[in-house]
């Protein structure tokens, strides 16, 4: 009732007023109401109202549209990203497959856009450790992004000569290595742990984003390490199924 209240007082100013065009009050300082509940407290041959109404009423339809379009997108890449990750990763569990990884390659590329869709649905309900979390996820995305044109170069023949295991474990190039593989640790750590908080999607995404967290750790240990990447693509398949839910259940989207 109260937004209704401050809405019929625009639109009594603005009949008070009649020269005074739209382009001075911003659509976003309009509140938005409930439809039924302003045409209850205006007079309804109030035509200068009923045109403003009709305006605003156009104007939240679209953005809605808008949204849900842009969040069910998202959902999509996040869907093609994961499968690219988990069958790139198990054609290429030994780094001998080209097709394995050309589809690693398309998944990295494609998944900074989908963790960008993650983090756009929590904008506002993210904390500064989240924001640090999906910085250091978009950070470690791009330097893996060379290794997975070492291994295209290396299978295809241009450098067959490359030794990847020396190159990814000495040197600066080994460094950018750790820093990538730290940067996925840190960063699905930081950025799980504040899913959780806002509580905006389903928690299952999220806890098994920090499993992927841990997951090096425990592969380490057992000398599964290559499944590891593989399997960070099932939490994005995850994000991409609760993703398309969001945007058919929430109405603002």
């Amino acid at each position: 009732m109260l937004r209704s209240k401050r809405v019929y007082q625009f639109f009594k100013q603005l009949n008070e007023n009649p020269n005074k065009k739209m382009h001075n009050h911003s659509k976003q300082q309009i509140p938005l109401i409930n439809l039924p509940d302003l045409i209850l407290n205006l007079n309804s041959h109030n035509l200068v109202a009923n045109h403003y109404l009709f305006e605003i009423h156009i104007y939240g339809m679209k953005q809605a549209i808008k949204n849900r379009l842009i969040v069910r997108l998202g959902s999509l890449v996040c869907l093609i990203s994961g499968a690219l990750w988990i069958i790139g990763w198990t054609l290429d569990i030994h780094r001998d497959s080209l097709i394995g990884a050309e589809l690693v390659l398309t998944g990295y590329v494609l998944s900074v856009f989908a963790f960008t869709a993650i983090a756009a649905v929590h904008y506002q309900k993210l904390s500064m450790l989240g924001l640090l979390g999906y910085s250091l996820i978009i950070m470690a995305a791009v330097l893996f992004v060379p290794w997975a044109f070492l291994d295209i170069a290396r299978l295809s023949g241009v450098a067959p000569a490359i030794d990847w295991y020396f190159v990814e474990r000495n040197g600066p190039t080994g460094a950018i290595a750790i820093f990538g593989g730290a940067g996925f640790v840190f960063g699905y750590l930081l950025f799980g742990i504040d899913l959780l908080r806002t509580k905006v999607l389903n928690r299952w995404p999220a806890i098994l984003m920090l499993l992927a967290a841990i997951q090096p750790l425990i592969f380490l240990l057992s000398k599964l390490v290559n499944c590891y990447q593989g399997l960070q693509g099932f939490h994005l398949s995850f994000f991409a199924y609760h993703l398309w839910k969001y945007s058919q259940s929430n109405k603002d989207v």
